[in-house]
């Protein structure tokens, strides 16, 4: 079963830094989408995970030549990826309803992000 995927490790999707332990994360989460420079010592900020998930998306587009790509990550990470494929639509209200697990499809020639299945 699924042998005949090409399954890829790609670094620029993976989870944002936080830095440290935090005891309310949904006020942390609210502070960073208010201000997407905003971050903790040792941590990355949404500006940040930006750049580096863009630039992951877009290398998984230029070596990927199938009409269908399945990327998996984690929330956040995606969520800002959303973020900037909605041209800001994709806003923390729509990352606050992301259930785990869960999956949107985006259409590259429309430019839609659909949500698929949600738990």
């Amino acid at each position: 079963m699924g042998s005949h995927l090409n399954i890829q490790i790609a670094d620029g999707l993976r989870e944002r830094v936080i830095g440290e332990w935090v005891d309310d994360f949904d006020r942390y989460a609210a502070e960073q989408w208010r201000d997407f420079e905003f971050r903790l010592p040792r941590g990355e900020s949404l500006r940040e995970v930006q750049q580096r998930i863009v630039q992951g998306f877009q290398d998984i587009l230029s070596q990927e030549k199938r009409e269908t790509i399945v990327i998996s990550g984690h929330g956040t990470s995606l969520a800002v990826l959303f973020h900037v494929l909605t041209n800001g639509n994709f806003t923390y209200e729509q990352f606050k309803q992301m259930t785990m697990p869960d999956v949107y499809t985006y259409d590259i020639d429309t430019e839609t992000l659909t949500r698929a299945y949600m738990k």
